[in-house]
């Protein structure tokens, strides 16, 4: 029974974090390599990512609905998970780039499945390059 409401609770749990976006199919879905050689765009290539994985619990109208405190469609919000430093595990990188790549330090996510290797790449590269806002 306690196993029971645990799951119930945790179904309920991610069931407040779907949100349903319109798919706009008179645009272009965008289409990247993982090339990391070159310089990543945030707008094209990490946005894109972070919409498609992030945005549904980490968007600001669901941050502000829901009371959580992560809004990674905010740039200036993004950036304070994006310092480089050493997280208590031995690797370097961000805190977003930990939480990514389901190091054992942070609370892994998206919740249920990894990142695809790719997208793990973009973003990491995107960091290292400075994190633009371009």
């Amino acid at each position: 029974m306690k196993y029971f409401l645990l799951f119930l609770f945790s179904l309920l749990t991610l069931a407040a974090c779907v949100k349903h976006y319109k798919m706009d199919l008179s645009s272009p879905i965008p289409t990247f390599t993982c090339d990391t050689t070159k310089i990543i765009s945030y707008k094209n290539q990490v946005v894109p990512i972070l919409k498609n994985n992030c945005y549904s619990c980490h968007a600001t109208d669901t941050v502000n609905k829901y009371g959580r405190n992560i809004d990674l469609e905010n740039f200036t919000s993004l950036s304070n998970y994006l310092l480089l430093g050493y997280r208590g595990d031995g690797l370097l990188g961000s805190k977003l780039i930990h939480i990514i790549q389901h190091a054992q330090t942070v609370v892994p996510m998206p919740p249920g499945y990894d990142l695809d290797t790719c997208s793990q790449k973009i973003i990491a590269a995107w960091i290292h390059q400075g994190a633009l806002q371009n």
